[in-house]
């Protein structure tokens, strides 16, 4: 029994044992988790501004602990800023006000007071589109402001800025003189308008003389019952045309020459010449008072002296770029002639070839202005003619 008891004893011992141990390992536990709760070191950010401090509240500066913990510091207002005194016109007082938030800080009675204005002098000059301000004061330090009404534009002359074109508006406008405000309106786009006519791809095509759409064709017929001798082509004949088609053949013989003389004087307002042409004689259109408009052909190599001289109706000449020979008075006296365009196969401008065109503006050279330069030009070669511009391919040269 006794020993039974002593087992027991033992038995219970060592379980009071163990709980113990358990216990105390928990409270270590705590213990320990406790420590590094209240052991934590905050690290606080850069301070962050949330207010600037001002004449009506204080400043705020914060900053954060990656934990959450927040602090916070604060700046004193800041002082009001006075005034100078400002007149006030409807109380007709003195005061002195805050110039950051507004508050009145300080009032001066005007009461029996009587003004002594200064004349007024201008404080902001008016605008086109602003008004203006002339002030007086009083030597008590009042200040009387009069507004002044914004001036009108002055503009000057309407100017084209973008032509207008066919089916195209344009736009012109103008600029005030003033503020340099710039007013603009739209022009209305132009109708094609048929120009003369020039040859294209063997027909008499019709371009708008603003876009140079062709607007209509027509076929050439060849003018009939010339006087042909040969090769040359040496009198009007009985041809009844106004418009005179040379044929590039003739009783199965080309045509390749137009003799000298051979429709000066005639009353004739075009001349197309086919491509077999390759030389025109002197004076061959000589003194064509009507002659208007003239297609040269792609083969024609020389003109004769005066073959188009005095053709006082002709506008524009294109001659062909296989051209190589003018010849003296070949279109002196063209008064009407602004524009030449000239192929670069011209070695030499001759004596008077474009003298007296005294409405010339334009000459177009296929070549550069060196070549220009240096094409051979006789005396007098473009007298009386007054000012034009030479376009050449790599740019202008003015007369």
């Amino acid at each position: 029994m006794k020993k039974k008891l002593i087992a027991m004893n033992k038995k219970m011992k060592k379980k009071y044992i163990i709980g113990l141990s358990i216990g105390a390992g928990a409270l270590v536990l705590i213990i320990a988790t406790l420590l590094i709760v209240f052991r934590h070191v905050h690290t606080f950010g850069e301070w962050e501004k949330i207010r600037d401090a001002s004449c009506t509240q204080q400043g705020v500066e914060r900053r954060f602990c990656d934990c959450g913990e927040m602090q916070e510091k604060k700046y004193d207002k800041l002082p009001h800023v006075e005034s100078d005194w400002i007149y006030d016109k409807e109380k007709d007082n003195l005061k002195k006000i805050c110039t950051s938030c507004g508050k009145n800080l300080q009032f001066n009675s005007l009461e029996n007071h009587t003004h002594n204005w200064s004349d007024y002098v201008t404080k902001t000059e008016p605008t086109c589109t602003s008004e203006g301000m002339d002030i007086r004061t009083c030597n008590c330090g009042a200040i009387d402001e009069k507004i002044i009404s914004a001036k009108d534009h002055s503009f000057d002359e309407w100017k084209i800025t973008l032509e207008s074109k066919c089916g195209v508006e344009g736009t012109e406008s103008r600029t005030c003189l003033i503020c340099n405000e710039i007013e603009s309106k739209s022009i209305s786009a132009l109708s094609h308008i048929e120009g003369a006519w020039v040859v294209i791809d063997g027909k008499k095509a019709y371009p708008c003389v603003y876009c140079k759409t062709v607007l209509r064709t027509e076929e050439i017929d060849a003018s009939e019952y010339l006087d042909i001798s040969n090769d040359t082509v040496i009198g009007l004949g009985s041809c009844e045309d106004i418009e005179i088609v040379i044929p590039s053949n003739f009783n199965n013989q080309s045509i390749t020459k137009i003799g000298e003389n051979s429709f000066e004087y005639q009353v004739i307002t075009g001349v197309i010449l086919t491509n077999s042409i390759t030389e025109i004689g002197n004076s061959a259109f000589s003194k064509c008072l009507e002659l208007t408009n003239i297609h040269l052909g792609n083969n024609l190599t020389s003109i004769g002296q005066k073959a188009f001289y005095n053709c006082k109706s002709l506008t524009s000449i294109t001659l062909p770029d296989t051209l190589k020979t003018l010849s003296d008075y070949s279109f002196a006296y063209c008064t009407n002639l602004e524009y030449i365009k000239i192929g670069n196969e011209i070695t030499k401008l001759p004596m008077y070839v474009f003298s007296d065109c005294t409405s010339l503006k334009e000459i177009h050279f296929n070549g550069t202005k060196e070549q220009w330069n240096n094409l051979e030009k006789d005396n007098d070669w473009d007298k009386n003619t007054g000012d034009y511009i030479v376009y050449c391919i790599d740019g202008e040269i003015i007369k």
